[in-house]
């Protein structure tokens, strides 16, 4: 994958999203630089805490929602899925402290905090959402 040249290499990158349909949308996602922290924030409402994984593999953040609903209509036996699901992958740059990552799901928007450190990284976390 090609990264724009001229972003700072301790940025957060957004890779290309993975939907399971083509006409599936993803959200898109607001990310902060500020001082001692990346804030990332994705608009993710009628989505419960439990449809949410958000974990980081080899210096990427994955955050996927998984949402199965079915609605059944007496008449006509019709039958209709309220059904998401999307990844987003964000390239995360050196300086990120993936072990004290952390995320937050309030009012349909999902918040991931990445402390800005010389951090000892590990290989696969999974974060919890709160």
């Amino acid at each position: 994958m090609e990264v724009a040249a001229n972003l700072p290499a301790e940025a957060i990158t957004a890779l290309p999203p993975k939907t399971s349909h083509s006409s599936t949308t993803v959200p898109a996602a607001v990310i902060t630089d500020s001082e001692g922290e990346f804030i990332l924030g994705i608009a993710v409402s009628g989505v419960q805490r439990e449809q949410i994984n958000v974990c980081i593999q080899d210096s990427v953040l994955y955050i996927s929602v998984r949402k199965n609903k079915k609605h059944v209509h007496c008449g006509n036996n019709l039958c209709e899925h309220d059904c998401m699901l999307w990844r987003r992958a964000f390239t995360l740059p050196r300086n990120a402290d993936t072990l004290m990552t952390t995320a937050t799901l309030k009012l349909g928007e999902l918040t991931v905090r990445i402390p800005k450190n010389n951090p000892a990284q590990q290989d696969d976390i999974t974060i919890y959402v709160y």
